[in-house]
């Protein structure tokens, strides 16, 4: 798809099956993926296999999503695109 190169999406419950197919359909149309879950085993093995970022969160507390958004700002510079699996 034309227009998503470079833009960036937070995936909540992307440690899920579900979660890591969306990361990986998103990053081969040049999207800055970051996936976030509670579960830091399973997020860190997704990000691996589909080469998005991780970082831990639990989106019930939200100290912690307030969190996911500035570091995923900081690192990517910008945010585009939540998609919650979770």
């Amino acid at each position: 798809m034309k227009g998503l190169n470079g833009k960036t999406a937070i995936i909540s419950g992307g440690a899920t099956l579900i979660g890591q197919g969306i990361a990986t359909v998103l990053a081969g149309y040049g999207i800055n993926v970051v996936i976030a879950d509670i579960n830091a085993e399973a997020g860190e093995k997704a990000a691996a296999a589909t080469g998005a970022r991780f970082i831990a969160t639990d989106i019930t507390r939200d100290e912690e999503i307030a969190a996911l958004v500035a570091k995923t700002v900081e690192e990517t510079g910008r945010l585009d695109y939540l998609v919650n699996v979770a």
